[in-house]
């Protein structure tokens, strides 16, 4: 446990981001169930760079989303961009001076700011699938939904554009060419520009606040514990290299 900790400290979150202007050209590229009139009878599979999105999609996207939901090719497209661009941070980290006027220690930002968009968005997406699966006999039907909700409602992290609205008018910029033609897009839009409103009023921002919420407690309890670690034992960055190696190679193997 403490030596997954260790790797995930030395392999955090990346500062790279991609200008808004940029962002419609992830949606370009030719993704193949995105044609179901023509391969309709085969079984696709899509193998990505991070062993934990292959791991999402076989246990939460592949036995759930049948390959004619028009859910699919856009989950499929967010785990490519998460994939591919997802080591930014999850969230904007706190503003470091006003933590010393405040005379304050390290803000909750600052930590969520450690924490990958990518681990982060799967993470909400497995606690927010598991919600509806207990709450809905029929949870299907709105599994695509919602998956997209939870993996797009932070993607506009990517992009270091200052805009109106923040993250969620960016994040529902980039998810606009995929969705236009959903029926129901604008529950979509709806949930990620209103989960962290104080008067939620669909069903669909709720489970997004709460799959949030969930999601960044974890990670703040995990924080916490680690980072007494830290503190109290000296760090041989070389010692902890050498020991990872060996371990990656055995789970590559």
């Amino acid at each position: 446990m403490l030596l997954k900790a260790i790797k995930r400290r030395l392999h955090r979150p990346r500062e790279r981001e991609i200008p808004l202007e940029r962002l419609a050209r992830l949606w370009i590229e030719d993704d193949p169930e995105a044609m179901p009139n023509q391969r309709s009878n085969q079984k696709l599979t899509r193998t990505w760079t991070n062993k934990d999105i292959n791991s999402f999609y076989s246990q939460y996207v592949e036995p759930v989303l049948p390959p004619s939901d028009p859910a699919r090719p856009t989950v499929q497209r967010l785990l490519t961009i998460l994939d591919e661009h997802g080591d930014c941070p999850s969230a904007i980290p706190a503003s470091e001076s006003l933590a010393r006027v405040m005379h304050e220690g390290p803000k909750e930002e600052h930590i969520f700011a450690e924490i990958s968009l990518r681990e982060y968005a799967l993470e909400v997406a497995r606690i927010a699938l598991d919600m509806i699966r207990k709450g809905h006999s029929d949870y299907e039907m709105i599994a695509g939904k919602i998956l997209i909700i939870a993996l797009g409602h932070q993607i506009g992290m990517i992009s270091d554009a200052d805009i109106f609205g923040g993250v969620s008018s960016k994040s529902v910029l980039v998810l606009d060419p995929v969705i236009q033609d959903l029926s129901y897009r604008e529950s979509i839009v709806n949930a990620i520009r209103t989960f962290r409103s104080n008067h939620l009023k669909t069903a669909e921002a709720k489970i997004l606040r709460a799959a949030s919420s969930a999601a960044r407690k974890n990670e703040y309890e995990r924080t916490k514990v680690f980072s007494k670690v830290w503190r109290q034992s000296p760090v041989d960055i070389g010692k902890i290299k050498a020991a990872i190696e060996p371990e990656a190679n055995r789970e590559e193997a």
